[in-house]
Parts: C-alpha cells; structure tokens; sequence
C-alpha cells in the first residue's frame, strides 16, 4: 500500500534475487552534480496510475504486471533489485564525499537510512571508518534537529551524544494501577522488581509470549525494550506465533534480537548502530542451534544492544532470562496491533493485550496473565 507498506519492501527483498537489477538502474539518470534523479518514464503519471510502474519498466524488465501480482518470489527478486541499485547509489555518492573532503566519517539521516540493509551496506562495503545513523532517521526526527539548530542559534555548549531514545510518556505505578481498576482487570502486584523479573522470565521459558510495558515511551520507529512484545527464541513456533496471531503479518518480517549489550559480541558482530536497531549484525560462529534458524543472507539478523545504564530493567530482564536458557536473547518486536502505531499509555498497553494472542502483560509493577 502506498505511503503506508515501504518499509516492507527491505524485508521482502531478504528473499529475492537480484534478477532485474538492470531494469531499476535505468530508473536512475545522474545530474551535473553526479546525484542521482529519477528517469520519470519509468512511473505513471495518470491519477490510477500514481504509484505503478509505467509499460517501459515491464518491458525492460521483461515482466509481466498480472504475473509479479500472483508470483510471491517475483515480488521479492524485484524487492532485492531495487535494494542492490539502492545500495550501489549511495555507496558512490558516499565514497565521492569520502574523497573530496578527506574524511572516514559519515553521518546519515532521512528516512531512507531506517533500511538496515543500506546501513549495513555503509558499515561494511564502503571506506568509511564509522557510519552514524540518526536513530529517529525518519521525518519525525526532525524535531532534533530543529532542536539542535535553535540550541546552536543560541549561542549553547556543545551538545552531547544522545544515550537513548525513551523520551516520550511515562507512568507511575498508582496511574498504572488506577487504569487497571478502572478495567476491572486481574492482576499480580509482586513484591519488588526481582520476583517480577523472576515470574516474567519463567513465562517466557514456558515458551508464552509477554508484552513489556515499562518506563517511558520510544520516540521514533523502534520498540527498544520499553514497548515491547518479547518471546523466547528457543520456542519452537514463536515466528507463526507471534506473526499469525499477534501482528497479522506476513512471514517475510524477520524479528530483532535483543541481548545485552556487554554479552552482544559473544553472539553477534555489529555496530554500535545497534544500540537502536538501527543496523544489521552477524550470527558468530558457535552460536546456540536455535539462534541459526532465524538468520538470512550470510548469518545476517537484527540485534539490539541492551545497554545497563539506559534502560536497566530490560538489561536484568535478559540475564534473568539468561540464567535458564542457552543465551540471554530474546525476540522483541514493537507492542502494538496490526495498523496501530506503538502503544503509550496504560489503557492502550491493555487494549491491545486483550485483542491479540499475547499470554502476558508485564506493565510496570504489575503482571496481567490470561
């Protein structure tokens, strides 16, 4: 779907093969100042036509439209086409600016950078020394620099790094508890956040899935452990689990592993970009069976950094988990209902845990079971 499913079109390609990487490099003409504009021929202009690809993009890629449309892996080879002539253009615009201003560092923003495999791309397959990506990449992020711009204008102190992105609404525990009386909802008060840890860890090695509603709200695209719906990946079905009943997804999505971040190099190679999920890391070899199912393109998958200092919960959380399982990692997924942005508030937090297959509700200091 249109300005809605684009973010899709990264994950798709993780199936495909770049069979029509021609075809989309004819879609790109370079300018005077060797950037790149689009061949426009290639795209409707008609009001039905707004968002397809023209007759000459089917006939150089030698497609037929009606066979892309009942052909999944189609789909999927023309989502990796793109993404590999993607790839290709930035990576030369980035090595061209490596060159004229004689530097190794890059900073990126905008939402084309929320693709981790073009970040990745950046890491790994350019000259650049250190790749940064905005964390809130998309048009939301703006707000920071319109921020960052106003704080310069002002004559501030040089600004810091940001340390992490739960910047949006938080609850205390007698709010938390108002709404789940208000709700007439069942729920556990354990005495003190170890036996909390304690029983959540033990549902998800039960193998029940447990939505993690703690703290203030991500700002940005990513559930980084405050909105969260986690589940074991040592569970058998946890993918059709939580894919088919739960997100109301295709199979295609792969899911992001979160692990702290001091033990994160026993399992994975990747960047600090991971601190937000923001890029790709890579299985290591000797990793527990389980983890391997889940990897694409050479051992590729998603990771998130746990850091201790950031969100400290979450971080005891996973060694809880840890003491029992073969690693401390967990799937993590955003806590939200198909079509709906993440949830924020408490009320939502319990709506949406009663309209989807979660077994859990680990929201604050308390712990909702079904």
């Amino acid at each position: 779907r249109a300005r809605r499913d684009e973010h899709k079109v990264q994950w798709l390609s993780k199936d495909g093969k770049p069979d029509f990487a021609p075809a989309f490099r004819k879609i790109f003409q370079w300018d005077s100042n060797g950037l790149p504009v689009l061949n426009t021929r290639y795209f409707g202009r008609e009001p039905d036509e707004a968002t397809t690809f023209t007759v000459e993009f089917f006939r150089d890629s030698k497609l037929d439209p009606q066979a892309v449309a009942a052909d999944p892996q189609l789909r999927a080879s023309l989502a990796r086409s793109a993404r590999d002539v993607l790839e290709e253009i930035v990576l030369a615009i980035a090595e061209r600016y490596r060159k004229e201003h004689s530097v190794d560092s890059l900073c990126v923003a905008g939402g084309l950078f929320l693709n981790v495999f073009l970040v990745r791309a950046l890491e790994t397959r350019s000259a650049l020394k250190k790749v940064y990506v905005q964390p809130v990449a998309g048009n939301s992020g703006s707000a920071l620099g319109a921020a960052l711009l106003a704080r310069k204008s002002l004559g501030c102190p040089a600004r810091q790094s940001l340390p992490h992105l739960y910047l949006g609404p938080g609850f205390s525990s007698s709010e938390i508890k108002s709404v789940l009386d208000n709700c007439k909802v069942i729920y556990k008060y354990p005495s003190g956040e170890e036996p909390l840890l304690a029983e959540v860890a033990q549902l998800l090695l039960r193998d029940k899935i447990v939505a993690w509603f703690q703290g203030r709200t991500e700002f940005g695209h990513r559930a980084l452990g405050n909105r969260s719906i986690l589940a074991s990946p040592f569970s058998e079905y946890v993918i059709e689990n939580v894919n088919q009943y739960i997100k109301h997804r295709e199979d295609f999505h792969p899911f992001a592993f979160s692990a702290p971040a001091e033990t994160v190099s026993q399992f994975f190679d990747c960047s600090p970009n991971c601190r937000f999920m923001a890029s790709l890391g890579t299985l290591k070899p000797g990793v527990p069976a389980a983890l391997e199912r889940f990897a694409f393109e050479g051992r590729t998958v998603r990771v998130h950094a746990v850091e201790h200092e950031t969100n400290p919960r979450f971080w005891r959380l996973l060694h809880k988990f840890g003491e029992r399982a073969p690693a401390p990692v967990l799937f993590n997924t955003s806590f939200n209902l198909f079509g709906e942005p993440l949830v924020s508030d408490p009320r939502e937090a319990i709506r949406s845990f009663y309209c989807a297959g979660i077994d859990a509700l680990a929201i604050g200091d308390f712990l909702v079971v079904k």
